[in-house]
């Protein structure tokens, strides 16, 4: 019972130490996967370009704020979670009207995403910050969205 116990204790006791030496050093480099997204709340951009959701029945947007230095040295990371977040924002917007996303929902925002989806960066003059819409345009967006929830 002995040995069990003096086991357990070296075994806490190397994951301990080796977990401490490879938490030491924390460098943060940016590759072309990674790239910084700066929540909107943290932002001193006008509001009136960080409007989010339904712009008019065609039009759903999503505002992306990135870090210059993140949005330049990785575009395909800026549109990764540009669809990303359209994708939950859509998602958060169904379960609002009381239709939780179930699979087939999700693949129908999905195809929406990818086949009406458009990314383009917003000509707002800032020093530290790029702003990206996402836009995803159909006739009748709105009406499609409560249609998909009232068919399941």
């Amino acid at each position: 019972m002995n040995g069990i116990k003096i086991f357990i204790i070296t075994m806490v006791a190397t994951t301990a130490a080796f977990a401490q030496f490879s938490c030491t050093k924390n460098n943060k480099k940016l590759d072309a996967t990674q790239a910084e997204e700066v929540p909107l709340s943290e932002v001193d951009i006008e509001k009136k370009y960080l409007s989010e959701g339904f712009i008019s029945p065609d039009l759903y947007r999503t505002v992306i704020v990135m870090t210059k230095v993140s949005s330049t040295a990785a575009p395909d990371a800026v549109l990764h979670k540009a669809k990303k977040r359209a994708q939950v924002s859509l998602e958060r917007c169904m379960n609002t009207t009381g239709t939780p996303a179930d699979r087939n929902i999700r693949a129908e925002i999905l195809t929406l995403i990818e086949q009406n989806g458009d990314l383009s960066k917003k000509d707002i003059s800032h020093q530290r910050y790029d702003v990206f819409y996402f836009d995803i345009v159909k006739n009748n967006l709105k009406n499609h969205l409560k249609n998909m929830a009232t068919a399941r």
